[in-house]
């Protein structure tokens, strides 16, 4: 009678030891769990301690087809394969395991694409990379005695530096200079030198510089000349998640890289400027007054740390000593390539469109007075000619940036009223003119008419403008 219930399957959903219609005939423990193990299987379902079984075996069978060695190249745990009853019972697997499964692989994938490039086989260090070797005549290191072995260690920035240079080769050796022992003082530094199509040796210098010293310098070149082109290249190639940006006429003040990188340990903080320092290849004329000192890229706010706004074009850092984070510049698209300085037209406005982006965005903008350069001016840029064309180009772009952010309407409003400052005898910006120098009222005049010119060529690239500000 025992026999005869073991050999049934009952028929109810739900297995019990009281059997079919209510009778009390127990099944033997042996027989009822194998019973549950073979329904489970029949409609797709792995017991708990199957599915425990085939994780012992992902993690203990390898596979036999793949010989087994150390390295990068190393078959990864999702490589190896499955035996034929974990195979079975993933086949087996209702929808919605396998759906899991699938979701997994597919974020797997995601994320192995996302995996930034490696770095050359060696250590991560903190400060500067160094080449160990083993010379033939260390007879207790090596001992063959006539054989060197050569090592190399591999360097991982914490802050990327990119100098843009064009037709800078009489002056680009000091830059270096400063730049080198800046990079030695904070370790962890690397140089991006890119040569914007220049026609004199500063490409030959920096290509020079980078075979000097590989793990720290590199150098490239841009076919088109352009001050935003050449740093957006430099920026593509940047390996650290903090990018300085440099001009090829500034010397960098010890400390300089370590309180920008200071600053940025607050994770608010996006931007960062310091402070620029002219120097004059001579004394400076008698009429150099101190609204010339921004249009000469001069950059002072005091000797306290403070938030900028990002509204007006005399508070926002110089791209001649300029810290962005990586992360932000990726997510804005970098520099814009209408602005910036190019070859015999000094277009400026690349750093207040920029910083405009970053506060729109909700980014925070800070000054830091401890992160000091000294800006060389030669003497070609004191001149009235200079200046005049200075100030006409500083029109155009700020033309250009409220076309794209405000509109035409607001473009032309602006000159209206700047019109009506001119007939009242007040300064174009509104300001009274209290010094009276006859020489900045006239580039205040180039000034207005260069936003006036940039109205008029921003109606013929408006579309370009708003597609940039969308």
């Amino acid at each position: 009678m025992r026999r005869d219930i073991c050999r049934t399957r009952p028929r109810a959903p739900r297995l019990s030891r009281r059997g079919r219609a209510g009778a009390r005939r127990l099944v033997p423990g042996a027989r009822l769990r194998r019973h549950r193990l073979a329904r489970r299987a029949r409609y797709g379902v792995a017991a708990p301690r199957l599915r425990e079984w085939g994780r012992r075996i992902l993690r203990l069978v390898p596979n036999p087809a793949l010989a087994p060695r150390l390295g990068p190249d190393a078959p990864r745990h999702d490589q190896l394969s499955l035996p034929p009853a974990v195979a079975d019972l993933r086949r087996g697997a209702p929808l919605r395991v396998r759906l899991r499964d699938a979701r997994r692989s597919a974020r797997r994938r995601r994320l192995r694409r996302r995996r930034p490039a490696p770095l050359r086989p060696g250590l991560r260090l903190r400060g500067p990379p160094y080449r160990h070797a083993i010379r033939a005549s260390d007879e207790g290191l090596n001992p063959v005695g006539a054989v060197g072995t050569y090592r190399s260690v591999g360097f991982a920035p914490r802050l990327s530096v990119v100098v843009p240079a064009h037709n800078r080769a009489p002056r680009l050796p000091a830059l270096l200079a400063a730049l080198r022992a800046e990079l030695d003082r904070h370790g962890a530094a690397e140089l991006i030198l890119v040569d914007s199509a220049s026609a004199d040796e500063t490409g030959r210098v920096a290509a020079a510089a980078a075979a000097s010293d590989p793990a720290r310098v590199r150098a490239l070149r841009v076919d088109r000349p352009g001050a935003c082109r050449a740093r957006n290249q430099g920026l593509a190639v940047a390996r650290a998640p903090l990018v300085v940006f440099l001009d090829d006429d500034v010397l960098p003040r010890p400390g300089c890289f370590a309180a920008l990188e200071a600053a940025h340990a607050d994770r608010r903080v996006h931007a960062a400027g310091g402070r620029i320092v002219l120097r004059f290849e001579g004394v400076p004329p008698s009429w150099l007054t101190t609204p010339f000192v921004s249009y000469l890229a001069g950059y002072d706010l005091g000797d306290w740390p403070r938030d900028v706004t990002g509204d007006g074009d005399a508070l926002v850092p110089r791209s001649a000593l300029m810290s962005v984070r990586r992360d932000v510049l990726d997510r804005l698209g970098g520099f814009c390539e209408l602005f910036g300085p190019r070859a015999g037209r000094p277009m400026v406005g690349d750093e207040p469109e920029l910083c405009r982006r970053i506060v729109a965005a909700g980014g925070r903008l800070l000054y830091v007075p401890d992160a000091v350069v000294d800006h060389l001016v030669p003497a070609t840029r004191l001149t009235e000619a200079y200046l005049a064309q200075r100030f006409f180009y500083q029109g155009v772009t700020e033309a250009f940036t409220d076309i794209r952010f405000a509109g035409v309407r607001a473009a032309w409003t602006r000159v209206g009223r700047g019109l009506r400052h001119r007939a009242a005898g007040v300064s174009w910006d509104g300001v009274a003119n209290a010094e009276g120098n006859a020489m900045l009222e006239r580039c205040r005049r180039r000034q207005s008419l260069g936003y006036a010119a940039g109205c008029v060529v921003g109606l013929l690239r408006y579309r370009a403008l708003r597609r940039l500000a969308a």
